[in-house]
Parts: structure tokens; sequence; C-alpha cells
């Protein structure tokens, strides 16, 4: 039934909602099927979704996982330790990093300035800055990343 919202005679597809709807139509063109409503409680379906099994694994801080993922991979040109040997060496990211551990001051100098209006969104992971699950580069690895993603357009 809750269907009939969506796709009843009566109302038209919700703006917010009509790009992905569409897209989903078109998709499903190429099979047959018919939409029909099953209560809840013959829905074996919905029953597994409201009751998962119990998670046999806690993770209290994905962040060690997150850089993991991000520099796990051996092929890549810049290692985890590149950025941190990089992130210690960068003056204005140990700032940041400070002000992150121990508050920020009222204001900052102006090279700090991006960082201050974006210090509820940055975090530290083994002295390495994270803007989100974004590495922030230090300044002398920049170019040599620049260089190392052009060179893979050639």
């Amino acid at each position: 039934r809750p269907l009939l919202a969506i796709f009843g005679p009566k109302n038209g597809i919700p703006a917010c909602s009509a790009n992905r709807l569409q897209r989903w139509a078109i998709f499903l063109q190429n099979y047959t099927f018919e939409v029909e409503w099953v209560s809840t409680k013959k829905n074996i379906a919905d029953w597994l979704s409201r009751n998962p099994l119990p998670s046999t694994i806690t993770v209290k801080d994905d962040t060690d996982l997150t850089v993991f993922y991000v520099f796990g991979n051996n092929d890549l040109p810049l290692h985890f330790k590149d950025v941190q040997k990089a992130t210690r060496k960068d003056a204005g990211l140990m700032n940041v990093i400070r002000y992150l551990k121990f508050g920020w001051p009222t204001s900052v100098d102006k090279e700090l300035e991006p960082y201050f209006r974006r210090k509820d969104e940055l975090h530290v992971n083994q002295d390495v800055l994270l803007w989100g699950y974004r590495v922030i580069v230090p300044t002398s690895l920049q170019a040599r990343i620049l260089d190392d993603l052009h060179e893979s357009h050639m």
C-alpha cells in the first residue's frame, strides 16, 4: 500500500524523488513483474531487516580502519608514514593539530583561516590531519601528488 502513494493514479511523483524513481522505472522496464502488497506479519524479509543478528564485532573508533583503508594499498605512490612525517614538519599543520587538541584561539593567522572555518570538521589521527575522510596533504607533498595524478592521465 505504501507504493500506491507514489505510483497511484491520484498523486504525481513527488518532486524530491522524481529523478530517482524515473531511473528505477527505466531500469525495471526490462522486467515483467507485479507489485503486490504483503502484510508485515507475513513478510519474512521485513522481519529479518527489523531483527538482525547481534554484531560480534565492536568498533569503538573506526578512524584507524579508515586510515588503513586509505593507506593500506602498497601500490600507492605515497604512504601513511610519508604524510605523517611531512605533517610533523609542517609548522602550519602542527599549529592546527595543536589547536584541535587544546582549543582554538578567538582569531588565527591568515594562513590558518581555512582550517579555522572548518574546525568542527577536522580531526587528527596519528599526527595526520583529516577533513572528514579526506587527508589534508602537507604543502611539501602537494606537488608530488599533483604530478602523480597528472601522470595517470597521460
